[in-house]
């Protein structure tokens, strides 16, 4: 068989016409590359860039570079951070990447003018303050404030069971709200007892392939991950598709920051989030002179320069390292 010559003047290539059906179906496997979360947070930028959009009677997609570095000046002089600036870019992206439209934020123009803000913001003191970490002197501290609370038994048997847990498996906020009863395997690792962890799903892994993470046991029942878990999924009678926490984000924070601010720990309630139990625990392993292998094998950070993002000291396999950490 022989293949048709090649026009060699050919401008562009020539592909098949989509039906509405089949570019429908792409659009949908585009945006499910993105996590839910991601999602949300760039609808929510994508409705503020829509109001600037129709105040300056511009196009909102496609749109124009000009249109992009009008609206990122227009930003930095509102007060809006770097990041929030970075995070609308990526919304604009994304929303004429899945309209089938080269985005506007690609500009070498664009480019140029954000690195001129970020320069601009060091100067103005404008960067943004990471999260303080919670490291374990302030996790105890904490779980001290949940225990003299005035609250509800339940609620404070399960604060002190979400604080130890999202601290001893470094946990993002959304991979503890998201665990089920049936991602936890109790079991045990040389006469140890252990609880393995899987996580279905993660902000750095979208294609649903199974992350473990193993907690070990501890010498304190108050402090241990492993009996904490495990009594608050007997006390609660909780089925195995039932989530371990049913709470939202907000009021996973709210709780946070209530008793941080009853703890009095420096730097109050501001300086906190739900991602401080993360850094914490990486911080205090660094603090303690943990091997990054053994601290990434429960971060599940791929590389050290990963790692290091959440390493704030100067603020302050199985069994990974939370077995290192005191508790």
């Amino acid at each position: 068989m022989e293949l048709a010559p090649i026009d060699a003047g050919a401008s562009k290539a020539v592909g098949p016409i989509l039906r509405p059906e089949e570019a429908q179906w792409i659009k949908e496997a585009q945006s499910a590359a993105k996590s839910d979360n991601t999602v949300r947070t760039y609808k929510s930028q994508l409705r503020r860039w829509e109001e600037w959009c129709r105040g300056r009677n511009a196009s909102m997609c496609p749109a124009t570079v000009d249109a992009v570095l009008l609206h990122m000046i227009w930003m930095y002089d509102a007060g809006k951070s770097v990041n929030t600036i970075e995070t609308r870019l990526a919304a604009i992206s994304w929303l004429h990447q899945t309209s089938g439209y080269e985005s506007p934020t690609w500009s070498h123009r664009v480019l140029e003018t954000l690195h001129g803000l970020k320069k601009r913001a060091v100067a103005e003191d404008r960067t943004a303050k990471m999260k303080a970490p919670i490291t374990f002197a302030e996790l105890k501290s904490l779980l001290n404030a949940v225990d003299k609370a005035d609250l509800d038994l339940i609620v404070k048997r399960r604060d002190r069971t979400m604080f130890v847990v999202c601290f001893a498996a470094a946990f993002r906020r959304s991979e503890l709200l998201a665990m089920r009863v049936s991602d936890l395997e109790f079991t045990s690792d040389n006469g140890a007892d252990v609880v393995v962890i899987r996580i279905p799903k993660s902000k750095t892994n979208q294609t649903g392939e199974d992350e473990f993470v193993t907690l070990s046991a501890g010498e304190d029942p108050k402090l241990c991950p492993v009996k904490l878990l495990g009594a608050w999924i007997e006390q609660q009678k909780l089925q195995p598709s039932d989530p371990v926490f049913a709470l939202s984000v907000s009021t996973f924070v709210r709780a946070i920051k209530k008793h941080v601010k009853a703890a009095r720990i420096r730097g109050g309630m501001s300086a906190f989030s739900g991602h401080s139990f993360r850094a914490g625990h990486i911080t205090e392993a660094k603090l303690r002179d943990v091997p990054n292998e053994i601290i990434r094998e429960t971060s599940r950070h791929t590389n050290d320069s990963q790692l290091a993002r959440y390493d704030r000291r100067a603020a302050v396999k199985r069994r990974g390292s939370a077995g290192k950490l005191g508790l």
